[in-house]
């Protein structure tokens, strides 16, 4: 019954959010039949949002050109894989790495840069200016 309760109360969270209450109303029927799925759906770090994000990744892992056309049996078997993973376990947490000053290196342009030609009044001469 605590699947149950806790399925309802994502409905009434998501009230008017069609794809929420065809994913939970699947989720509420597919644990009446698999206690595992019961079990892992009454975590308490699983939740919609949690779910609605899973599924919208993978359906994006889909995608082609920003287009996805994906079965309602594949949706409610994502939502139901994202109750069943493992939550990963938070990564741990390095010593941050000390910063090293490298020198930077002069960027060498692989093109010469044009050189103005000046006539200086007095001589007639040509300098050039790089």
């Amino acid at each position: 019954m605590k699947v149950k309760n806790k399925l309802e109360e994502m409905l009434k969270v998501n009230e008017g959010n069609k794809h929420a209450e065809l994913i939970i109303t699947n989720l509420i029927e597919q644990c009446g039949g698999n206690p595992v799925l019961a079990e892992a759906v009454c975590k308490d770090d699983k939740n919609w949002d949690g779910c609605w994000a899973y599924v919208r990744n993978k359906a994006r892992e889909q995608a082609i050109n920003n287009c996805a056309c994906i079965a309602d049996d594949v949706v409610y078997q994502w939502a139901s894989d994202y109750f069943l993973a493992k939550t990963p376990s938070k990564p741990k947490t390095e010593a941050p790495k000390p910063i090293v000053d490298t020198p930077k290196q002069r960027r060498v342009n692989p093109r010469p840069r044009p050189v103005k030609a000046e006539e200086t009044a007095d001589c007639g001469q040509i300098r050039m200016v790089f």
